[in-house]
């Protein structure tokens, strides 16, 4: 199966395209770690858990992506992103992975808690 490279983004540019209403940001950590960092306030959240054990709860959340903007997804190094941004992609969605949450609050972009 041909695998779709994922595009690198950086936060400042995931959040322009958010802002614009272009994309969609995703973190894919797990609820431990949003509870120790807290996320990124435009961000949606869906555990990597969830994504590997085919869950329900991430059947349902991907039914609520739109297939006409650019799904973001961050985790805490961009392993874990990378990983579900290719499976979203294999699905039809046009992805990019913005790597670690890190970046994101180093940049001082706005957080919210879980």
């Amino acid at each position: 199966m041909n695998t779709p490279a994922v595009q690198m983004i950086t936060p400042k540019d995931a959040l322009d395209a958010v802002t614009a209403q272009k994309a969609v940001l995703v973190d894919v950590r797990e609820r431990e770690e949003l509870e120790e960092s807290g996320l990124a306030e435009p961000a949606r959240w869906i555990a990597t858990s969830e994504v590997e054990d085919n869950t329900p709860e991430w059947k349902a959340f991907v039914t609520q992506l739109p297939k006409d903007k650019q799904i973001i997804l961050y985790c805490k190094a961009g392993g874990r992103s990378n990983h579900v941004a290719m499976k979203l992609a294999q699905m039809g969605f046009k992805t990019a992975n913005m790597g670690g949450f890190e970046g994101w609050a180093k940049a001082g972009f706005s957080v919210k808690k879980l």
